[in-house]
């Protein structure tokens, strides 16, 4: 084995070493954003040789910045839903009472232009 075969090999593994590493960190980022696996192989490969240029960490940063965003805003609409259903329930069930205690709105204003 010639010295630049050498040379080329052990530089070669140590390419190859970082890249894995680079991978695996992006698996890792990209499962919190994408949530399906073989998206997540597919893509991690890609966002490890472009982690290369600059500026390419703003873009994984503005990714997960927005995942954010959206995980709030789901929380949010998910907590608003929970809220509206319950208010419901509870107009109704007030509006049962009511009716069974012979004051619901009809009743009211019926006795009410009654008397004038």
């Amino acid at each position: 084995m010639s010295l630049y075969d050498k040379l080329t090999k052990g530089f070669s593994g140590k390419k190859t070493k970082t890249n894995e590493d680079s991978v695996a960190k992006f698996k890792e980022q990209l499962s919190g954003i994408l949530y399906d696996e073989e998206l997540v192989d597919e893509f991690a490969p890609i966002f490890a040789k472009l982690s290369q240029h600059e500026g390419f960490d703003k873009i994984v940063e503005l990714l997960e910045t927005k995942e954010r965003q959206l995980e709030s805003h789901l929380e949010t609409n998910w907590t608003n839903q929970e809220s509206g259903t319950e208010d419901t329930t509870l107009d109704q069930e007030q509006e049962e009472e009511n009716e069974e205690a012979g004051l619901s709105a009809e009743a009211i204003l019926k006795e009410q232009f009654k008397e004038h």
